[in-house]
């Protein structure tokens, strides 16, 4: 303690910084650091021994500093200058505790940061300015000796304090800051003592020391500022008093400060308290100012410490250094340690607040029962730059920095760093900072201390009622204990327990383990009725038995802009983001997301990737989860949302689920009369139960629309690509690419089973594997429901009941406008195959299979069997035997692809015609809702023969405003020279378009290449120098004219010769060729 107070006494000081928190000095000065001459002219010295030379050439200078302290004994001198600008670029406050010297110079010392200068510190210039204004890069280089006036937003800018403990001699002073702090006017030197050469300018306060000069007369006292003549003034030069403060020496006198409580105080050095523990029976120092008479004066520490003061009043109210504090109240610049111990209403600074405290650090343990906090026990004042160090203890409302924060209390830039405990059954409302916010302000605050309590817990605060969250960070953790009187409503949140009735948290960071009970989040344990949670993210781990989340435990109203980067573990009612989305008002989850870290671990029910249960209020928007999750013995699970009553738009899911569950969905595990449009999945889901879809696992009465899946699906029964079960449900313009794989029964492209629900615009493209019945490209099974406008490319593989769109057509079921041409692989024991259909007892109209089929019994073509209801309209199917398309009543044969259109369009009744593309003569028939209609006249499209006439045509379309998917885009393959009319030439895919463009593809052929010179003839005789000559001046024959290009080529390429020693000899060329060159040869 000894070594401690004699580091005090070397004036450790707090202040602000830019970023508004308290900071101890830096006693390892180097002198000014990274010094840049931006202005004027002249040099900056080496420092040697301590001391550093700034040398101009007679008139101005500006540097732009990184950093300016001068150390105890260390020496700055300003040489050869008029006027020099020393500007502070970095982030730290300068501390000036050597000797600053400018030889005449006018001085100039801007840093928006905080001023210091130390007991220590001798300024000797011609003029001084000191300053927290920020000033501009161009304002710097144009420094011309002086500073011009602040304008609106430069005083909005002017945000740190200068305070002055040692002596300044000049023949001017000027300072400018937030607030300013003079130990005494004494120490403002002016040469020939004209005071009225110091200006001090203050947005806040102006605070001048004064001292009693002989303790036995109280009427002895040094001159006080305000009489000798100092001036004050706000930043705009309005006139502002000077606040004459009585310099406070021992622990005798700061009691005394309860006599004058109007008063204006600062302290002169460290304070000893320690004789305070015999006091008043064991009572200790008497709090300062009580309920009906508040302290209303200045107390100003001026960096110094009160040290073990000791408050034992377990029975009294209002406990605290100062026990009220009031509206006119002033406290700043300090710091206390020791003990507190109150009833209610107690902290170590005081008991109530209705004034001001800033930049006070409190180290002091602090024991009370209600209304507890490390500064401040009710706040309903302004708490600005303070920091907590000590242990907090309290049973009911209780926080490491205020207990209570009223609607008019503002908590700014404040850090805890101690533990906050808090013990009470109900209502305890334990905070890292504040315990309860009602209605008041809490921002830009940290919590680094471990905060436990029961109920109405929070890294932040504990319950905020109407009360404004912003710029939070908490670092501890947050503990929730379990006790039987809970009744399931404990509330822990490393930001906030509870948030309701119009409380808002927004801008907050939480990277503290979370643990309780129930209803405990990441960020927040309920946000209720009215609450709104908004730009947070939580990277602390989460954990309880019931309605636990990343971001909340339980959601009414809104949560947007959220994101979960950490593991959540629980039981029942378990989200990434929100374990239960309650939506009793709202229930908005916007732009939220849980992220890869964000892994969800549960073993009951309602467990989802976002949250565990959407009610039907709720509603999840443009949010995604990358999180896999991991359930054991659990239903109802997704990697959005586990049981979904509301509505899932714009969502997506990209991480793996697995377990021994039933339910799983990509978004949804069960979709309860909920809706989902716009979702996607691409994770792959394994269950050993039943009832997994790769976007809803059962889908009850419920709407999934425009969704797709791609991930690989593996369950047990009720497996399908959109929805495992579809009951009575609509499943509209969705489709799937990954792989089913069912190990038992009921396995579709779409959904596994389908019970009078409606399948429209649905196409599936991924292989379809059942291990034992019902297996289908669409559907496993459909009875009493409808598949409409479908289609099936993928593989489908089973042993019975395998069909390219059902395994079966169940009773009053209709299958219609679709087609598969998916290849089925059955076994020679499987029954009931079919290319549509293994077996129907429905309608089946307007409808194609191109799909080899085979079996043991009971397979065909389009179907299997037909049971006694079942009706066959427009039904076609491809024989491979005979290589043609064939109708399954009358088996008429349509040998090429436009004869089997034309057929299949005059079948189709009027209001179907729309619902296929028949005109194409290169495909089979195409349902018309999954093209795109690209339509306009494109001219002349011209280029080369061989060349890539498709990116020309892609060119063309580019520059009249079309853009279309290149691969979808077919018929331009192998094209000779020549006009082609696009109407006829282009088609597309499935997926693709439906080409209405006008114009022609012009192809010209390939421009020839000149023949070769003849080369230089070898010598070898008489015998082959003619043949030689023929060979090198060879031009195409006429026969050669109507060869295609690539033959001609291929001529050319037989006619190359190999010159051997002794002779000349034509390669072997095609017969047929040579007997077309000799009749040539013979013309000539």
């Amino acid at each position: 303690m000894k070594n401690r107070k004699m580091l005090l006494y070397k004036k450790i000081m707090v202040t602000v910084l830019s970023s508004g928190m308290l900071l101890l000095p830096n006693w390892s000065y180097a002198l000014p650091q990274g010094g840049v001459v931006v202005g004027g002219s002249g040099t900056i010295g080496t420092p040697s021994s301590g001391e550093l030379n700034i040398t101009g050439n007679g008139g101005h200078m500006a540097i732009d500093w990184n950093s300016f302290n001068i150390g105890q004994g260390e020496t700055v001198n300003f040489q050869q200058l008029q006027a020099v600008l020393n500007y502070v670029t970095g982030s730290q406050r300068s501390e000036i505790f050597g000797n600053l010297n400018g030889n005449g110079a006018h001085v100039f010392l801007l840093n928006p940061n905080g001023i210091l200068f130390g007991e220590s510190a001798q300024v000797n210039v011609g003029s001084l300015t000191a300053s927290t204004r920020s000033l501009s890069e161009q304002a710097r280089r144009g420094f011309n000796g002086t500073l011009g006036n602040l304008d609106s937003e430069g005083i909005a800018k002017i945000q740190a304090d200068i305070v002055n403990l040692g002596t300044i001699k000049a023949n001017a002073i000027n300072f400018e800051g937030n607030n300013i702090s003079i130990i005494k006017a004494g120490t403002l030197q002016i040469q020939g003592g004209d005071l009225s050469k110091v200006s001090l300018k203050a947005r806040n306060n102006i605070n001048i020391g004064y001292e009693v000069t002989d303790k036995t007369n109280a009427n002895a006292i040094s001159q006080k500022a305000s009489a000798l003549g100092l001036q004050g003034s706000t930043l705009d030069g309005t006139a502002k008093a000077v606040n004459d403060c009585l310099l406070i020496s021992t622990v005798e006198e700061l009691q005394a400060i309860q006599n004058n409580l109007n008063g204006n105080y600062m302290l002169k050095s460290n304070i000893n308290a320690g004789a305070t523990k015999g006091w008043n029976s064991g009572a200790g120092f008497k709090p300062i100012g009580g309920d009906g008479s508040g302290f209303a004066g200045v107390f100003d520490g001026m960096g110094y410490a009160i040290n073990d003061l000791y408050i034992n009043r377990a029975s009294d109210d209002y406990v605290g250094l100062f026990g009220v504090v009031g509206q006119d109240g002033i406290l700043k610049n300090f710091t206390l340690t020791g003990a507190v111990t109150g009833r209610h209403e107690t902290g170590a600074i005081t008991g109530m607040n209705k004034g001001s405290i800033s930049h006070v650090i409190n180290e002091a343990k602090v024991v009370g029962q209600s209304t507890v906090g490390g500064i401040v026990g009710y706040n309903a004042g302004r708490l600005e730059v303070i920091t907590n160090k000590g242990f907090v203890n309290g049973s009911q409302r209780t926080g490491g920095i205020s207990g209570y924060n009223a609607a008019t209390g503002i908590i700014s830039e404040a850090v805890n760093n101690a533990d906050v405990t808090g013990l009470a059954k109900e209502p305890p409302y334990i905070g890292g900072i504040c315990g309860y916010n009602e209605g008041g302000r809490v921002e830009k605050i940290k919590n680094y201390g471990t905060v436990t309590g029961a109920l109405d817990i929070g890294g932040i605060v504990g319950h905020n009622y109407g009360g404004v969250i912003d710029t939070a960070e908490n670092y501890g953790k947050v503990v929730g204990l379990n006790t039987p009187e809970l009744n399931n409503k404990q509330q822990v949140g490393g930001i906030a327990g509870m948030n309701r009735g119009n409380g808002i948290i927004n801008n907050a960071y939480n990277e503290g383990a979370v643990e309780g009970y129930v209803l405990v989040g990441g960020i927040v344990g309920t946000n209720f009725i009215s609450g709104t949670v908004s730009n947070v993210v939580n990277k602390g781990s989460v954990s309880a038995e019931k309605q636990v989340g990343g971001i909340a435990g339980k959601n009414d109203d809104i949560i947007i802009n959220a994101k979960n980067d950490a593991a959540v573990t629980g039981e029942d009612y378990i989200g990434g983001i929100v374990g239960y989305n309650e939506a009793y008002t709202t229930g908005r989850l916007e732009n939220v997301n849980n992220s890869f870290n964000g892994i969800v671990t549960g073993n009951g029910k309602y467990i989802g990737g976002i949250t565990g249960r959407n009610d039907t209020k709720g509603t999840i928007i443009n949010s995604s989860n990358q999180g896999n999750i991991n359930a054991v013995n659990a239903s109802y699970v997704s990697g959005i949302v586990g049981y979904n009553y509301g509505m899932i738009i714009n969502t997506a899911n990209e991480a793996n689920i697995s377990g021994s569950v039933e339910k799983i969905g990509g978004i949804a595990g069960y979709n309860n009369a909920g809706t989902i449009k716009n979702c996607y999945n691409t994770g792959s889901l394994a269950g050993s139960s039943q009832c997994i879809g790769g976007i809803v696992g059962y889908n009850k009465v419920g709407t999934i629309e425009n969704c797709y899946n791609t991930g690989n699906i593996d369950c047990k029964d009720y497996t399908g690509g959109i929805a495992g079960y579809n009951n009575a449900g609509e499943l509209i313009n969705n489709y799937n690419t990954g792989n089913i794989a069912g190990d038992s029964k009921y396995t579709g492209g779409i959904t596994g089973y389908n019970n009078a629900g409606k399948i429209i615009n649905n196409y599936n493209t991924g292989s379809i594997a059942g291990v034992s019945q019902y297996i289908g490209g669409i559907s496993g099974l459909s009875i009493k429901g409808s598949i409409e406008n479908c289609y099936n490319t993928g593989t489908i593989s089973g042993n019975h009941y395998l069909g390219g769109i059902t395994g079966k057509n169940d009773t009053d079921n209709t299958i219609k406008n679709s087609y598969n041409i998916g290849e089925i692989l059955s076994k020679n024991t499987s029954q009931y195959v079919g290319g549509i259909c293994g077996y129907s007892n429905g309608a089946v109209i307007n409808v194609y299979s191109v799909s080899k089929i085979t079996g043991k019994s009971n397979y065909g073509p389009l179907m299997g069997l037909t049971g006694q209801s079942s009706t066959v309209n427009n039904a076609y199917y491809y024989d491979f035997t005979v290589a043609c398309y064939k109708k399954y009543d009358d088996n008429a044969e349509y040998t090429t692809l436009e004869a089997f259109n034309k057929a299949f369009a005059e079948g189709l009744g009027e209001d179907d015609k729309n619902v296929w593309q028949t005109g194409q003569k290169q495909t089979a028939p195409y349902l018309q809702s999954f093209l795109e209609t690209i339509s306009g006249d494109v001219g002349n499209v011209e280029a080369t023969a061989g060349s890539d006439c498709k990116a020309a045509l892609l060119a063309r379309l580019q520059a009249l405003g079309i853009t279309v998917d290149p691969d979808k885009i077919l018929g331009l393959e192998n094209l000779a020279a020549g006009e082609y009319d696009l109407s006829e030439l282009l088609y597309s895919t499935q997926d693709g378009y439906d080409l209405q463009l006008t114009g022609k593809l012009v192809l010209k052929a390939e421009p020839r290449p000149e023949p070769p010179k003849p080369g230089p003839i070898p010598d070898m005789g008489d015998k082959y120098a003619a043949a030689l000559i023929s060979i090198q001046k060879k031009v195409p024959y006429m026969w050669e004219e109507n060869v295609p290009d690539d033959r001609r080529l291929h001529i050319d390429e037989q006619r190359r010769i190999r010159l051997d020693s002794n002779s000349v000899k034509i390669e072997t060329t095609i017969f047929d060729e040579i007997n077309l060159q000799e009749a040539e040869l013979l013309k000539e």
